[in-house]
Parts: structure tokens; sequence; C-alpha cells
């Protein structure tokens, strides 16, 4: 379908009916007006509110709504950059100061890309919507930078359907409740991802679904990495310095993983917690560092088919963020992690060489 383009910008401009950039919308004449089939172009700027926005009107199958961010064309930060961006200077910037609820609500049929989402809200940053469908985020930064220990999310969703988070950044500034955590949902995927901090980084809680996550990092959880009770396909993730264990699945469900990478855990890499009786369990390729697990590398697990073992760590430094497999690891040219970010290079199977970005103030989740 042909989208209605429509235009945002801080201050808006001109006739403010969205036509042009000349006659741009701002946020919130932006929020209160689009229609289903408009695409909302918004222009690199810090947005400022301090008030709960729900993106009220959602779109269908025919005509859905979609937020894309551009710094000066349209399209231009479609494609990875080669270095950083700076929020709300090379992209939009949404920030708010709302004490509770969820600063940013979504609504069936919409897509967000490119926009960095920021907020000290205790509730969630960007909450996909009670029973909605067809969401996608893609290339955005989520960031809770509250360090309040109580309900805090970058990302929720509940009872939703069909959602899919790609090539985005999302981080909890404390090791307390959930980074992302899809309630309820059925067809969850997460992909290209970087997940930093929170008590748990995913979490997915219904029995009878699947979650789906390739080609993730996860690092800094003060608990587990990943807690499901949902069935759980991943592959080609990289999981670093976890309080607990990186991956729990609480009742017996279809457990897929393969080519993983697993570092410096205070728990297991993969822990069932109510025995190995899974209805469909395959594990296979996956790269352990042993000698950093306090708890062994997996409970009530029996096999991992072909895998590799490294008595140091796996990567060149991934306290700095750099989870490039080092040439001294049994897993380096082995299907794990990329030494390239760029989608268009890649050569192998693997996780994304990502980076977490310093300051804070970077955009761009891909290094």
């Amino acid at each position: 379908m042909a989208f209605s383009e429509k235009y945002v910008t801080v201050t808006g401009g001109g006739l403010h009916d969205g036509s042009s950039e000349a006659n741009a919308w701002t946020l919130s004449e932006a929020v209160s007006n689009y229609a289903a089939g408009d695409r909302m172009n918004v222009k690199a700027g810090t947005y400022s509110d301090s008030s709960n926005v729900t993106f009220a009107t959602a779109g269908t199958n025919s005509s859905p709504v979609a937020w894309r961010g551009y710094k000066t064309t349209i399209g231009d930060l479609d494609t990875h950059p080669t270095t950083q961006r700076v929020s709300g200077v090379d992209c939009p910037l949404f920030t708010n100061s709302v004490s509770s609820g969820a600063a940013y609500s979504m609504r069936s049929y919409m897509s967000v890309e490119q926009i960095h989402f920021s907020s000290a809200v205790v509730g969630t940053v960007l909450d996909l919507g009670f029973s909605t469908n067809a969401i996608q985020v893609i290339g955005c930064r989520v960031e809770s930078t509250t360090t309040n220990t109580g309900f805090v999310r970058a990302v929720f969703g509940n009872r939703s359907s069909s959602v899919m988070l790609t090539d985005c950044y999302f981080s909890k500034n404390s090791t307390s409740d959930t980074c992302v955590w899809a309630y309820a949902q059925s067809s969850f995927f997460l992909n290209r991802c970087t997940i930093v901090g929170g008590a748990n980084g995913f979490r997915h809680d219904q029995v009878g679904y699947t979650s789906v996550i390739n080609f993730c990092v996860f690092s800094g959880q003060g608990s587990l990495s990943i807690k499901v009770n949902s069935a759980l396909h991943a592959s080609n993730c990289s999981f670093y310095n976890c309080t607990g264990s990186f991956i729990e699945q609480s009742v017996d469900n279809d457990l897929y993983v393969k080519s993983c990478v697993f570092s410096d855990c205070g728990g297991y890499a993969i822990s069932n917690s109510t025995g190995s009786n899974l209805q469909r369990f395959v594990m296979t390729d996956n790269l352990y560092h042993d000698s950093s697990f306090v708890s062994g590398r997996l409970n009530n697990i029996e096999n991992d088919y072909y895998a590799k073992v490294d008595t140091a760590s796996p990567y060149v430094d991934a306290a700095a963020g750099d989870f490039t497999i080092a040439t001294t690891s049994n897993g380096y040219n082995n299907q794990y992690l990329l030494e390239k970010s760029d989608i268009s290079s890649y050569m192998d199977s693997g996780a994304i060489q990502h980076q977490d970005p310093s300051g804070g103030t970077k955009f761009h989740p891909l290094s």
C-alpha cells in the first residue's frame, strides 16, 4: 500500500496540517490528528513531554500506521550508519518526564522506526498496548533511565500478537524488574537487538506461546537474561555478565538453543527448573566460557550436541562492549559472532557485533 505521508517537527510550522515539513504538525498535533494509512515522518530534534502519550488511532491490515524518524531528508535514517548517531541532533528523541504509567503507548497495525524513546517513568517507557496486533519496532533505542526498583520496564506488551522488535537497543538503568516483557504475547520475535540491564532482560509469562530470539546480545541482567514459560527458540545470541542464569524456562516446554555464546554467569547458562522432560528439546553448537559459571553450564538438561568450551573469555573485550569473538576462542570462525555489523556485509551466520553506546547519548544500537 502507499502511505499518506505526514510530517512532524518539534515546533511544527505553517498551516500545522502535517502536509509538508513547512506545514508540519507538532508531536501532540500529530498524535491527535493522524489517521489509519498515515506515515508520520518525524524530523530529528528533542520532543519533550510531561504526560502520557497514546498513539490513539489504530491502523488496519490494509491501512497500517507508521512513525519514522529522519534527519534532513526522508529515509536518511533507514540504513545502518558507520558511526553512531546523537539523539536529538541526528535522530528524533522522544523524552518524557511523566511520573507513572506508560510514557508512550502504541496501537494495532503500527510501526515505529529510527526513534529514541527515553523516560524515567515508574511503569513503562514504550507500551505495546493491550490486545493489540501486528506491531513493529525497528531501529529504535528505548531506555528506562530511572533507578527506581519498582514496576519499571523499557518495553511492555500485554496479550498482543505478531510483535516484532528488530535492530533495536533496549536498556534499563537498574537491575530490577524486566527490560523487555512480553506478558502474554503470541508470535513474539526479537531480532538483532541489544538488551542491557533489568532483573530480567526478556520475559514471557504465557504457557502455550512461543518466543523467537535471534542474533541478539544480552548483558548486565541482575537475575535472568531470559525468563520464559513460553516455548523458546534462541539462536546466534550472545549472553554476558548475568547475576543468575542466562536462560530459565520455568515449565516443561519446547526449548531450542543453537549457536549461542555464554560467558560470565552467576548461575547456569540454561536452566529448566522443573526437569529435563521437555516436549521438544534441541541444544546444539553452543559455546561456553566454562570457568565463568558459578553453578555449571546446564541444569536439568542432559546434552548439548557439538558444544564448544573456552577456558578464557571468548570475547575481544566484552567489558567494553566489544563482543567480537577472539581469535584464541574455540568459536572463532565457527558460526558465532560476526566482526561486522553492517547487514549488507554478512558472510556467516552469527550474532551481530553490538556495542553498548557509551554516555547514554548515542542512538544507533549497532556499532
